[in-house]
């Protein structure tokens, strides 16, 4: 009995519509978070907490919405691309139009996050409501978001970890000498070659679900590698999701909530960054271009960069926000009721006064 995890092999494709037109496990967790978005947000204006409208609800998440897509897809072309996109030699048009070949995949968290916060705060100057109070309202559902999306991650084979090597760096194969939690990926490069090998041809690039009786065939010959997508799953949305909700009662000032977010995301995703493979262009491994040449000398990945900034800009708020009481008034007993705690009357705040 082999000791490392198998990866399920699942179908990235719920069910063909029509032609090339699909549902598939990604945009349904992209939705599946979206829908978690709107029903918190939804609770937490009914509650008090977000001190906005019912109809500024829907206004939000559709502010949210595109703020995640345009400032993920523009970030990963910023961040992780940054060498084609401004240094290369490629026709100007031909950069604009790789901002919007969104089937070639390519989505940033750090960019998405950058775009809500431009797109929300542009909507909240417009209405004269606390753009802070927002942030606070969202980080209360992001980390439920980050799961949603890391377990699409996981079913559509991609974002895995790097291989793992024995004491003379060499790619562990053998089962029998793979860790518990090793796993082998189908979409792993070396797999997919073998695949193509024996004749499979891949629908947009993605070879799943294998043929298992030819997976058994090559599986043993592929390297172990980290199943970071879980790992992040766990640690940057469970956790970060438990940690925020029992935390919250006393985090009472608004700008605290947001902080924790934002130092809790970076100090889960840091330590998780060095096990991850990271993209072909952004490592220095197999590419030599300025970013590589920067992340070589910080000796850190795009992703610790990134959540380095990340966790200043969360201290920094959770500092003013300790300090200062520049984003309104403390959040009271009853804006921070939990879910389905019964609501306190105003004649029972009146009697417990």
């Amino acid at each position: 009995m082999l000791s490392y995890l198998h990866f399920p092999n699942f179908d990235p494709v719920i069910f063909q519509i029509s032609g090339p037109a699909a549902l598939r496990w990604y945009g349904f967790m992209y939705a599946v978070a979206f829908a978690f978005g709107y029903l918190g947000l939804w609770w937490l204006q009914r509650s008090g907490y977000a001190r906005i409208s019912k109809t500024d609800v829907v206004n939000y998440m559709i502010a949210g919405v595109l703020g995640v897509f345009i400032g993920g897809r523009i970030g990963f072309l910023v961040f992780y691309e940054f060498d084609a996109m401004f240094l290369g030699s490629a026709p100007l048009g031909a950069r604009i139009e790789q901002v919007f070949r969104v089937w070639e995949g390519g989505m940033s968290f750090h960019g998405g996050v950058i775009g809500v916060w431009l797109f929300v705060g542009v909507y909240a100057r417009l209405k004269k409501q606390s753009f802070v109070n927002l942030l606070d309202c969202m980080q209360h559902w992001v980390p439920a978001g980050i799961v949603c999306v890391r377990i699409a991650n996981f079913i559509n084979g991609e974002i895995f970890g790097r291989t793992i090597n024995d004491a003379a760096g060499n790619p562990i194969t053998d089962g029998d000498k793979l860790p518990w939690y090793a796993m082998k990926f189908p979409t792993d490069p070396q797999a997919m070659g073998m695949l193509r090998e024996r004749g499979e041809s891949f629908v947009g690039g993605n070879p799943l679900p294998v043929d298992p009786a030819l997976w058994a065939q090559i599986e043993p010959q592929i390297a172990g590698r980290y199943p970071v997508q879980l790992a992040e799953a766990a640690l940057e949305g469970l956790a970060l999701l438990i940690l925020i909700w029992v935390t919250r009662r006393w985090l009472r000032k608004p700008g605290m909530i947001v902080a924790m977010g934002l130092m809790g995301y970076a100090a889960a995703r840091i330590p998780i960054e060095p096990l991850r493979q990271p993209d072909p262009q952004i490592d220095p491994n197999l590419a030599s271009n300025a970013t590589t040449q920067l992340l070589t000398a910080l000796n850190m990945t795009m992703g610790q960069l990134l959540c380095v900034g990340m966790f200043i800009v969360g201290a920094v708020f959770m500092f003013v926000s300790w300090k200062k009481n520049w984003f309104g008034p403390a959040y009271s007993d009853a804006e921070l009721r939990y879910p389905f705690q019964k609501t306190v009357s105003k004649s029972e705040r009146a009697t417990a006064a």
